[in-house]
């Protein structure tokens, strides 16, 4: 395993742009970093097949969780396989005791602990993300761990010869650990809205705007510097935490989506439930993360603030714009079916036809960069393909 650990280090070297994404498409280097990266893949099997890695063992979960990267790196798609490989680590972790916080262990020192937490907190965030990307429930469940959060400290302020941890640093400090701490704070409402969609029993409405008001309470208690505003007022950010901002922004939004969007459609259970407000907040959500969208494509191109970047783009990012794409095609088919069905009055009607052009615009946008995605991914083949069938001859086709 630290075999393992020696190639990750060559290969995230300050000169080399394996991962930095540093080199034109198609360019010569390109390829020769692709062949690094395939190398590395290759090394790491053979490390952890050498390991016994189902065994556990020192470093076995950082070295798993590296291939995990590696598997994930630059794909457009999300692979049935990828949420396997994380239930493989999950369970490999719990079977190594990573679930009961260090505290219990008197042997563990403050240092060996505090790099527990942040390994456990890891294996959250991949638990969580893939089980919503493939709509299953999640493998780690609350009442199972009762690991701390770790804390907001950098680098420099750990040592193995620590006897005791030191305090957290302000929250007005960007750490490599403040970006983990606001993405449990997320998982922890997003838990819930998680079980709201994937359990088997109904929840009442009255539950679902609960947990409504809880994703709103946790976008207000996220680090001030962690907080999405604009690109405009990001110019001295660092590129990394502007994509870190963004993308928990579109975590945000995502919550608000999945809660919802059960309940856009009126049905017999009309009277139980606000199918208009559901329905807002669902175009409000995927409006935003298709904006974002929208900004990220623009500057992740050559010369822009994110190009160097780009790379931080992966499947699960792709996934809520899909999300988002598919809420708004539903918007307009649901409120092309209220229209013939209500028959509104004139003053209704045009605000109506006004806010459904509004997402056709926002959707035409969207569609060209499907379209340029699809030679490489399937799944935005069949968005531009949906989006051809919802927009018709307003498309782009």
């Amino acid at each position: 395993m630290c075999l393992a650990i020696q190639f990750q280090q060559s290969l995230l070297a300050p000169d080399n742009t394996i991962f930095t994404g540093g080199y034109f498409p198609g360019s010569i280097q390109q390829q020769e970093s692709n062949t690094d990266i395939s190398t590395f893949r290759e090394n790491l099997i053979h490390c952890l097949l050498l390991r016994h890695y189902t065994n556990g063992g020192p470093y076995v979960i950082e070295t798993l969780i590296l291939y995990f990267m590696v598997e994930v790196f630059g794909k457009k798609d999300t692979e049935p396989g990828t949420r396997i490989l994380v239930g493989n680590i999950v369970h490999i972790t719990m079977h190594m005791g990573y679930h009961p916080d260090a505290k219990h262990f008197p042997h563990i020192s403050p240092f060996a602990g505090e790099m527990r937490r942040r390994v456990w907190a890891l294996i959250m965030q991949l638990d969580f993300s893939l089980s919503t990307q493939v709509g299953l429930p999640r493998i780690i469940k609350e009442n199972q761990a009762d690991v701390a959060e770790p804390r907001n400290l950098a680098d420099s302020d750990l040592n193995e010869f620590i006897t005791e941890l030191p305090p957290s640093r302000p929250e007005s400090e960007v750490t490599s650990t403040l970006y983990t701490l606001a993405k449990l704070r997320l998982i922890s409402v997003g838990a819930k809205v998680a079980d709201v969609a994937t359990e088997p029993q109904p929840y009442s409405y009255t539950h679902v705007l609960q947990l409504d008001k809880e994703i709103d309470e946790t976008r207000k208690g996220l680090p001030v510097s962690m907080k999405w505003t604009s690109l405009a007022s990001s110019l001295s950010v660092p590129p990394q935490v502007v994509i870190q901002r963004i993308w928990l922004e579109v975590c945000v939004q995502r919550l608000k989506i999945v809660l919802h969007k059960q309940f856009m459609v009126s049905s017999g259970r009309q009277q139980q439930y606000n199918s208009n407000y559901s329905a807002s907040a669902c175009l409000m959500a995927a409006t935003k993360i298709l904006e974002l969208q929208h900004l990220i494509d623009e500057e992740t191109q050559v010369n822009g603030r994110l190009y160097q970047n780009r790379w931080r783009v992966t499947a699960t990012f792709i996934h809520d714009f899909l999300l988002a794409t598919s809420t708004l095609c539903i918007y307009l088919q649901v409120k092309k079916l209220e229209q013939a069905r209500d028959q509104p009055s004139s003053g209704e009607e045009n605000s109506l036809s006004a806010d459904m052009e509004r997402v056709r615009q926002l959707l035409r946008k969207t569609q060209v960069i499907w379209l340029r995605e699809s030679p490489g991914s399937s799944e935005a083949r069949k968005a531009a393909s949906a989006l051809h069938y919802v927009l018709g001859d307003h498309g782009v086709y």
